[in-house]
């Protein structure tokens, strides 16, 4: 089947032995003790799935970036803090989980991977999401729930597909609390009626579902 598991194993090292393996399409490392990842790594050409939850990676090789076949990278509960940029050439990824890691930041590697569907980064430091956000035009679910972001970029009015956005556990302000109660439809449209004001020096909010009203500085 091509799949490898090493799971709960205590392993401390990357397991050079699978890349002698005719076919790998699935590597699963979890709940191990890794700190790194070998630059083997590179030669698994066919994997489409890499699952390296808790262990105790600080950071992953650029070589990862060789795994161009990857659509599935599942990195939760490890004490990363970026991505390297070389995993812009994952163009299948639909699927990444940053969860439980130290993020700032949504790591820009991200936004050349337009056919991402699921991006999870709970429980990081996030305090913003970036404005490339908008380059994700297919991602339909957003999980960011405890972290810091305090406000969200005028971009996911934008992202038209997205249908599961989840902030809990943030201290958000804006948009207000009205527009979060009323659902993300009411999101994006008053996001996108800011936006649009910028040009037109007008905001119509008459069709957008609120029960109090805030402005932003950037009116």
């Amino acid at each position: 089947s091509g799949k490898v598991l090493l799971v709960d194993q205590l392993a401390t090292s990357f397991p050079i032995e699978v890349i002698r393996l005719p076919v790998v399409t699935e590597l699963i490392l979890s709940k191990n003790r890794l700190k790194t990842i070998s630059d083997h790594i590179q030669h698994l050409t066919s994997m489409h799935k890499l699952n390296l939850e808790y262990n105790l990676l600080e950071s992953l090789p650029a070589a990862l970036g060789s795994c161009i076949n990857v659509t599935e990278m599942r990195l939760c509960g490890n004490e990363l803090t970026s991505l390297p940029d070389e995993l812009s050439n994952l163009h299948h990824l639909n699927l990444v989980d940053l969860s439980k890691n130290q993020f700032q930041t949504l790591p820009g590697a991200l936004q050349s991977c337009s056919r991402l569907l699921t991006l999870l980064a709970k429980h990081n430091l996030i305090t913003a999401i970036s404005p490339w956000i908008s380059s994700l035009s297919n991602l339909r679910t957003l999980q960011l729930a405890s972290n810091d972001i305090t406000s969200l970029p005028f971009q996911i009015a934008n992202l038209t597909k997205l249908h599961d956005l989840g902030l809990d556990d943030n201290d958000v302000t804006f948009p207000p609390a009205a527009i979060f109660d009323a659902g993300l439809d009411s999101i994006r449209n008053y996001l996108g009626r800011l936006s649009e004001a910028s040009i037109t020096k007008a905001v119509d909010f008459s069709d957008v579902v609120m029960s109090s009203f805030s402005c932003h500085p950037y009116m």
